[in-house]
């Protein structure tokens, strides 16, 4: 990290490279990419409040990913609040992502950025993933981001939702006593993180060049739940990105309250269907999609 900082990250290779994952400590308008033999570079993002979670979280995607897409997939972390509080997680994201994409070649890593290179998470993990995207694309940086992957953000505080959108954002009152994640929790880990959010750091829609001409956002994957209080904040972005002539995808699952992932494990359909879509969502981003039954095969066997 800028400050000398060691977080640890997985590094996922696809079968045919090892059948082992890598431990390391990462000091750290886009076209789909191009099928290819080369491993895409995609980083994952654990979600957790900005207060807890581990990089394992993300390591059965992860080996799904490096199976079915041929993908080096690198699950990364970040320090906590409330003794790190913001921007230290968004600073630990942003540094994650430039110096893993600066090495991706290197040997310990071995992904081909031309091949794909998609920047991806779950709840505050995907806010960070968004802000991680937004400044690599301030910044000018190369390799190119092909694909942002983003499953239920927590970006768009009522406070900045442009005008034209806010009789759209009304989930945090309607979700409002939702299991898993209600306007309660959401206060205490707001206090927690004590953000700034209108910066860039919070939220990709504080950047100044945020959707600027010239410099259009990647492909992006954008999942809600319907019984989630941050709904919202993933179906307005979505808007503002169409709006702009971004390419997206979208998928919404009504009656799924926040976590979905604890959904899953317990059975419910719809949340297995999300873990299997969201697979899905990889493969229209690299520009290497396959089957259904293929991906849900692959969910299976996680």
């Amino acid at each position: 990290m800028r400050d000398g900082h060691l977080n640890p990250a997985r590094v996922h290779k696809p079968p045919h490279r090892t059948t082992d994952s890598t431990d390391t400590a990462a000091n750290t308008n886009a076209n789909p990419a191009a099928s290819g033999s080369g491993s895409p570079l995609v980083i994952l993002i654990h979600g957790g409040g900005y207060c807890a979670g581990t990089y394992e979280q993300a390591t059965p995607l992860a080996r799904i990913l490096a199976r079915t897409y041929n993908a080096t997939a690198i699950t990364i972390s970040h320090r906590f609040a409330p003794d790190h509080p913001f921007p230290t997680p968004a600073h630990d994201a942003i540094d994650a992502v430039a110096w893993l994409a600066s090495h991706a070649a290197d040997s310990g890593i071995g992904a081909d950025t031309a091949a794909g290179f998609v920047v991806g998470g779950g709840s505050s993990g995907a806010s960070l993933a968004g802000v991680a995207v937004q400044a690599w694309l301030d910044a000018g940086k190369e390799p190119r981001v092909s694909g942002v992957w983003l499953q239920m953000p927590s970006f768009l505080d009522p406070s900045i939702v442009p005008d034209k959108w806010k009789t759209l954002h009304f989930a945090r009152e309607q979700n409002a006593a939702a299991p898993v994640l209600n306007a309660e929790s959401l206060a205490y880990l707001k206090e927690l993180y004590r953000a700034d959010v209108g910066s860039a750091l919070f939220s990709p829609v504080g950047s100044g060049g945020f959707l600027t001409e010239g410099r259009m956002m990647p492909r992006t994957y954008i999942m809600v739940c319907g019984m989630d209080p941050v709904r919202d904040d993933g179906l307005v972005y979505e808007k503002m990105l169409r709006e702009k002539g971004v390419l997206t995808r979208l998928d919404v699952y009504a009656g799924v309250p926040h976590g979905v992932g604890l959904f899953a494990k317990a059975g419910l359909e719809k949340a297995k269907r999300a873990e299997r879509d969201g697979v899905l969502a990889f493969g229209w981003l690299l520009g290497r999609e396959v089957g259904v039954e293929e991906v849900q095969r692959a969910v299976d066997g996680a």
